[in-house]
């Protein structure tokens, strides 16, 4: 495997090519995130890209929704010097995956499913992300959602 990443990287037309794709997917992927409201997508070189949420809930709260409805790991970043609990990151990779975590973070930020959860529960902003989100990733969107208990 050493050896193979060795020549890889030995190939300049292979490491143009990576270049460019990673450059391809981070400014679509950028621009799609951009779109989601709450959301601050911060420019990157890299194969990442930083996030910050205008509100509750926490990047811990967002990161433990994905990875419990959607198997997708965010990387929290409150514990970096000079960033708070809003913050988190996310890799950039292929085209489905990153229009997969898109879809995920809409569905847990979208102002229409928050007003919905509201009024059927009155919850904090960060309870109604613990306790209301249904992720459209998680149900097919023709599922029935059952009313709370009251």
């Amino acid at each position: 495997a050493q050896a193979a990443g060795a020549a890889a990287l030995g190939d300049a037309d292979y490491v143009r090519r990576s270049q460019e794709l990673v450059r391809r997917n981070r400014e679509a992927l950028r621009l799609e995130l951009a779109a989601i409201p709450r959301l601050r997508v911060f420019d990157s070189a890299a194969n990442f890209l930083l996030l910050r949420l205008s509100w509750p809930p926490t990047a811990a709260d967002i990161a433990d929704r994905l990875l419990h409805d959607c198997k997708i790991a965010v990387r929290v970043c409150g514990n970096y010097e000079g960033l708070s609990s809003q913050y988190f990151r996310v890799a950039v990779r292929e085209e489905a995956e990153n229009s997969r975590l898109a879809q995920a973070l809409r569905g847990l930020l979208s102002t229409e499913r928050t007003a919905r959860c509201a009024a059927r529960k009155r919850l904090t902003a960060a309870q109604l992300m613990l306790h209301c989100t249904i992720l459209s990733c998680a149900l097919p969107s023709s599922t029935k959602v059952p009313a709370a208990p009251r």
